[in-house]
């Protein structure tokens, strides 16, 4: 789970698990009240009560219809991110609320103000889930405190605002960088309606040109992330050699605008050929170039690179410079951006297209000492069972 790139007043001193005495008398005490699960029950989002040490004691069915859990047996004792499949307790022998990735979830942070302060909060937050609870989720929560005779309860609400999130993000992109795209080729087309220089006419119609293919590639790129998301993205999977690959988007990306007084050079680059989705592996690492790019002052060098693993390959794109703790637990969440609001994609899409349409695994690396390398690990043969054309 995660919240915003600001380290939250957050303490990750996790209370320790009390017995389990409290923890049954908790649940039969709301067991015993009608009127509270009548509530629970009549709430239109999935809803959960909490009790001093945030574990879960009762739970609306909206829940299992939301992250799949079998209800009361699944509770045993369990905090909210492990009920849900939050993906942060597993690096923690403690469980929800010890890791370290903890200190930045919007969850917790909501749940702890609604304790300190005994009031209701409201907070939009990021849930990084497993797989099989769904993967990446944007929610609203609201935390709400609840006396139950001598006991201090937390009602904590859920509302999916991934729809909301991704309009908006839709929304920047096609009034904002695809209208930028347009206006910039309307305004070529001026100035080609009134030229009268032949000379100046050919620089023109190559700008044109360019902003065209851009212009379609930034449709296209959505349209394919869209299809994506809903399982309906068809591939095309041939074989392609690495260093023809690693050349061509050297070439691509060193013309690009994003590239001006940077350079981006070519590292290592085994002589292997790799059979996969030719397209959506050159979007994937120009993803990676990009991001690489923007992150990358004048006069720096992104690198891009490949190791032959064997049965695998791994693409690598490497900068300089380092990234903020509290962004690196976020940066694959869909809807999360250092760019402002109404971006990420980019590095969203970078795993979701890598891992569930190529097979891959993808992850990153960073330090102050060492830089950021974002990497994509890719079996050379097609793992799945499709057929392969030339390239």
């Amino acid at each position: 789970m995660a919240a915003s790139e600001d380290k939250p007043e957050v303490a990750i001193n996790t209370p320790l698990r009390g017995g389990s005495d409290a923890l049954r008398s908790s649940s039969t005490l709301i067991d015993a009240n009608v009127t509270l699960g009548a509530l629970l029950e009549a709430m239109p989002t999935p809803a959960v009560v909490l009790d001093h040490e945030r574990r879960v004691v009762a739970a609306n069915h909206r829940v299992q219809e939301q992250f799949g859990d079998s209800l009361r047996v699944a509770f045993a004792g369990k905090r909210f991110g492990e009920l849900i499949g939050c993906t942060r307790p597993t690096t923690s022998p403690s469980g929800c609320g010890s890791a370290s990735a903890c200190a930045w979830c919007g969850v917790m942070s909501t749940v702890n103000d609604s304790m300190r302060h005994n009031a209701a909060v409201t907070a939009e937050c990021r849930l990084a889930l497993d797989p099989s609870a769904g993967g990446s989720l944007d929610i609203e929560v609201r935390a709400t405190p609840l006396a139950l005779g001598a006991r201090k309860l937390t009602v904590l609400t859920l509302r999916d605002i991934s729809a909301e999130k991704r309009r908006r993000v839709l929304e920047r992109i096609f009034f904002h960088d695809v209208l930028n795209t347009a206006g910039g080729i309307c305004g070529i087309a001026n100035v080609l309606a009134e030229a009268n220089d032949p000379g100046a006419e050919q620089e023109f119609k190559a700008m044109l040109l360019s902003l065209s293919e851009q212009l379609v590639e930034e449709i296209n790129s959505q349209r394919q992330l869209m299809a994506a998301e809903t399982g309906d993205l068809q591939v095309s999977v041939a074989e392609v050699s690495v260093t023809d690959l690693l050349r061509n988007l050297s070439a691509t990306w060193s013309n690009a605008q994003a590239a001006v007084g940077r350079t981006v050079a070519i590292g290592n680059m085994p002589q292997t050929r790799i059979t996969t989705d030719v397209m959506l592996l050159r979007r994937i690492l120009g993803n990676m170039i990009k991001n690489a790019l923007e992150a990358t002052p004048e006069a720096g060098v992104v690198t891009i690179l490949a190791d032959d693993l064997g049965d695998h390959v791994s693409f690598a794109v490497h900068n300089a410079g380092s990234i903020p703790d509290g962004v690196r637990h976020q940066v694959f969440l869909r809807s999360f951006s250092t760019k402002g609001e109404g971006r990420g994609i980019g590095t969203y899409s970078i795993k979701l297209l890598g891992e569930k349409y190529l097979g891959g695994n993808v992850g990153f690396s960073s330090s102050a000492a060492r830089g950021t390398t974002f990497v994509i690990r890719l079996p050379v043969q097609w793992p799945f069972n499709l057929p392969v054309t030339d390239e």
